[in-house]
This record gives C-alpha cells, structure tokens and sequence, in this order.
C-alpha cells in the first residue's frame, strides 16, 4: 500500500504449513477446539481440519453465544486481518475482538519505546443493544455513545513480561521476549544487515517509506 500503510491476512486456529505437520493439535489448538465444545481427540491424522470445523462451530453457535454473524464470512470467523498504519499503529482484527497497538518513543532512550495495547471486545447482541447503543441491523446502524470515563489500564515493562508478572496475550508476549535478544544482535560489531523471509517484506515496507520521507525533509 502507499505511504507505508500494508495489511497482512493470517490464518487461524491452524497451523504452519511450511512445517512437519503434527499428527495431532498441539496444545494451544486443543485449548481453542475445547472452548467451542469440540473433541480435539477426534482430529489425530487431522489437524489441518480445524479451521474449517471451527468456522462450521462458530456460525452454528453464534445464537448461543449471543453473537450475529451473519455479516462475517467463513473466514472472518476464524482469521485475523492486521492492518500496519503507518509509522506506528497495528490494527489486529478479530472475530469478536479488536487489538490495537502503538509505539511511542521514548523520551531518552532510542533503544526503548512505550508499547500501548488496547483490547476492543464486541459484546454479545443483548448487552450491546443495551448498553452501547449498537444496532446489529445492518440497515439500521445506532450511534455508538462516548464514555469520557479513562478505562482501567496497567503499566508494565518488558522485563515484567519477560518474567511471566504480566502478560499482553501469549502472541505478543512472545515478540516481547524476541526483541530483547533482537537488539541485542544488533549492537554487534559482527551485524550490518537483517535478513527478511516473505512473512516480513511489510518491514521492508515500513522501512522504505522511513527512508523516503527522510530524504524528503533533508
């Protein structure tokens, strides 16, 4: 996308393909088959199945959820859609849940930053329609109302992350750890360069857009 904006599509509730498959789900999988009432015994010689029969699941227990899917495809049901906004916000959707991210730098040191996190979860239909004023008619959309209230947040650091005191979620929790080590590396006097595979070319991306509005203020 132009101006350093890119979106990635990720699959969900799967596994990676470009590895050995496992003869059976592992245990975060089994973890998510359970929260839906399905056997994970039932998916030995089967893993890749998943995805498809959580989708299958979620559609056929919305209405018991209290969730209207109605307007989601098969997909939206099980994967996530990240959207970079350039320089410095993540937009990671969800089914029922929307993630958004941001670095800040930090005011003294170029090797830190603040990282923000904010968890938007949809409410089941009955609750929103209630107490958020949303319609779930897609030809009758209510004004969702403001609340100036500050909502309940903590404050952490990395290395309380790192230490398993507080957790962002097991998915960003592992990046946090990954970083440290990362920039690490690059203080080497052996590092000149990194080495992206296709999964990351978006950081390329980024990159080159740094580059270009750089140059364009000098």
């Amino acid at each position: 996308m132009e101006r350093g904006h890119n979106r990635v599509l990720i699959d969900g509730f799967t596994v990676n393909s470009q590895l050995p498959i496992p003869d059976e789900p592992p245990g975060f999988q089994k973890m998510q088959l359970e929260s839906l009432g399905l056997d994970p015994e039932g998916y030995k010689g089967r893993t890749l199945d998943v995805r498809k029969d959580v989708q299958k699941a979620k559609r056929e227990m919305g209405p018991q959820l209290g969730y209207n899917y109605d307007l989601l495809s098969d997909d939206q049901l099980s994967d996530i859609v990240q959207y970079n906004v350039f320089p410095n916000t993540i937009w990671a959707i969800q089914t029922e849940e929307l993630w958004v991210m941001r670095a800040r730098p930090h005011p003294a040191d170029p090797n830190k930053c603040f990282w923000d996190k904010f968890t938007f979860r949809m409410d089941p239909v009955a609750t929103a329609e209630s107490v958020a004023n949303i319609s779930f008619n897609p030809e009758d959309r209510a004004v969702v109302t403001w609340n100036d209230e500050r909502v309940e947040h903590e404050d952490f650091t990395q290395e309380d992350v790192i230490a398993g005191k507080d957790t962002m979620t097991i998915t960003v929790d592992q990046d946090v750890h990954l970083l440290r080590d990362i920039q690490v590396g690059m203080h080497s006097r052996g590092f000149n360069a990194c080495w992206l595979n296709d999964d990351e070319g978006r950081v390329q991306h980024f990159h080159d857009w740094v580059d270009y509005y750089v140059s364009q203020e000098s």
